[in-house]
């Protein structure tokens, strides 16, 4: 459903009226944020990642930079069947 209906990139594209506010609210530069963004039924989902340094104690390939969760809203209630516009009848 993200591939087909939503979208994905630098946070300051998706999010251009929030993308500082989320970043200062967080400590980090709007910059090293990616986000997803779905819209469906009225509803906004949102998932902001920030870019982390590498850690010593999480070895990866310099080519796979590691990420973390900065915002997630309405995941859940997305994540249901869209609702039918059908209707039925017994």
């Amino acid at each position: 459903m993200l591939k087909r209906d939503g979208a994905f990139g630098p946070l300051a594209n998706l999010f251009p009226a929030e993308a500082e506010t989320w970043a200062k609210q967080a400590g980090v530069k709007p910059e090293d944020c990616v986000a997803f963004k779905l819209e469906r039924n009225g509803l906004r989902a949102e998932v902001v990642l920030v870019r982390t340094p590498d850690s010593p104690l999480v070895p990866r390939p310099s080519s796979l930079p590691g990420y973390r969760i900065l915002r997630c809203n309405n995941i859940k209630q997305l994540a249901q069947p869209p609702l039918s516009t059908t209707n039925s009848h017994p």
